[in-house]
């Protein structure tokens, strides 16, 4: 008699794991496939002179305008942060974005060429986006950078 309630437990107990490590993965799997989108991290300038602040955003998976420009987009609006200065003129747009064996063109409109307050001068914003955008994006070699349509900077390969 008490080897068949033994066995009885140990069935129960079995299915009660078995239950249990099923929700635990169907739990994992809907967690995953519902993330709100990739951690990317962003670089910018501090207001405090040589220093600089990280920030970590979490962007969504499959923005219209491709991860690059989008990311791109987001770098140009600025940190979300006090006490932090932006890369480039407010205002500044993305005009047109795409890469092509290792090279990102990048197209920037020319509103990034007006000087404004809180503000690095220009090199280094522009050092500070190529930063940012291998940092995020270790297939991107090289950046070759237009304004207003005008060729004006190509980065230093890897």
């Amino acid at each position: 008699m008490k080897l068949r309630n033994l066995s009885k437990e140990i069935i129960l107990s079995g299915v009660l794991l078995a239950f249990v490590l099923f929700s635990f993965l169907f739990s994992l799997i809907c967690y995953e496939s519902n993330r709100s989108g990739l951690r990317r991290t962003f670089i910018f300038p501090s207001a405090d002179e040589g220093k600089y602040v990280i920030e970590y955003r979490n962007l969504s998976k499959n923005a219209v305008q491709g991860d690059i420009e989008y990311f791109i987009d987001e770098l140009l609006l600025g940190s979300s942060l006090e006490r932090t200065k932006m890369l480039f003129t407010a205002g500044t747009a993305v005009e047109s974005c795409f890469e092509r064996k290792g090279v990102l063109y990048l197209n920037l409109s020319d509103k990034l060429l007006e000087i404004g307050n809180g503000v690095v001068d220009i090199k280094d914003g522009v050092k500070l986006l190529e930063d940012n955008v291998k940092r995020n994006f270790p297939r991107i070699d090289s950046i070759e950078l237009f304004i207003g349509g005008k060729y004006a900077f190509e980065s230093q390969n890897l």
